[in-house]
């Protein structure tokens, strides 16, 4: 499942269609409402509201029993200004999967979070390497494609 909260709105295009392609059916958590208002209750610190809602949507996806709980752990995002350094999202943003797993250690079952860091604004080659790991972490081994000259020589 993929909750629909925060920085998952901007990535839900790269991030649906990559977990598709492992194989997986995408579930998001729905629409923002009051009925995610229960769900906020598991907080224990008082972040911004963002990030409360983002609580209530993990809450939706724990009670629909996803297998897994698609929540990266991103650290950066590309800049589309070149005179910022870094691209770095929000701390809370950032340890979100961490601190949801401690709020809803008691009700997830069998849910697994997925926490690979994510580092999508350090350059096409760790993007590789990091996409490998997340799809490692759902249980699917891909690597890089064997050309005609590495299959001619294997």
């Amino acid at each position: 499942g993929i909750p629909m909260a925060l920085n998952m709105w901007q990535l839900l295009p790269l991030f649906s269609r990559f977990v598709r392609a492992l194989g997986f059916d995408v579930v998001l958590s729905g629409r923002t409402g009051r009925d995610l208002q229960m769900k906020m209750e598991s907080v224990s610190a008082q972040p911004c509201f963002p990030v409360l809602v983002a609580y209530g949507h993990i809450g939706a996806l724990i009670e629909k029993k996803v297998d897994y709980i698609f929540l990266p752990n991103v650290i950066n995002m590309p800049m589309n200004f070149h005179e910022f350094e870094g691209g770095f999202l929000c701390p809370y943003s950032q340890s979100l999967v961490y601190q949801a797993k401690a709020a809803f250690e008691k009700k997830t079952g069998a849910t697994r979070f997925i926490e690979t860091p994510v580092r999508l604004g350090q350059g096409e080659k760790l993007l590789r390497k990091t996409l490998v790991d997340l799809a490692a972490e759902l249980g699917v081994a891909i690597g890089p494609r064997r050309t005609s000259k590495t299959k001619a020589a294997g």
